[in-house]
């Protein structure tokens, strides 16, 4: 019975830790993701491949949404989207090792949870 209630604990704690852990994608080799900047407002392009939009990361919370521009004046984390699932990409990938091309965008990996993209 105790081996039970342990194997159900065990469970019941990993479920959750499961579900936090964002999907991912690839980027395909070859693909550029630029960044525009225009007054305060900033312009993401994806070639090579077909994003569905941007998750902006903004001072005052997380705005998820079709659209690919980036108001600067709220933040400049951002993260590019393929349905619901996420860019991977790493710190290595910011110094160049990464299939695709980062221009006027660079990589901050100073969340623990994860990489994103931020407009230099």
């Amino acid at each position: 019975m105790k081996k039970l209630m342990i194997l159900m604990l065990v469970l019941a704690l990993s479920i959750p830790a499961t579900l936090a852990l964002a999907e991912t994608y690839d980027a395909p080799q070859g693909s550029v993701i630029t960044a525009t900047v225009s007054g305060n407002i900033a312009t993401i392009t994806v070639t090579g491949y077909q994003a569905s939009g941007l998750e902006r990361y903004y001072r005052r919370g997380i705005d998820k949404a079709a659209g690919f521009q980036i108001d600067l004046s709220k933040g400049r984390r951002f993260q590019v989207m393929k349905s619901d699932l996420y860019l991977f990409i790493t710190p290595e990938d910011a110094a160049g090792g990464a299939p695709f091309k980062l221009v006027g965008i660079g990589v901050d990996c100073s969340n623990p949870k994860g990489c994103r993209q931020i407009v230099k």
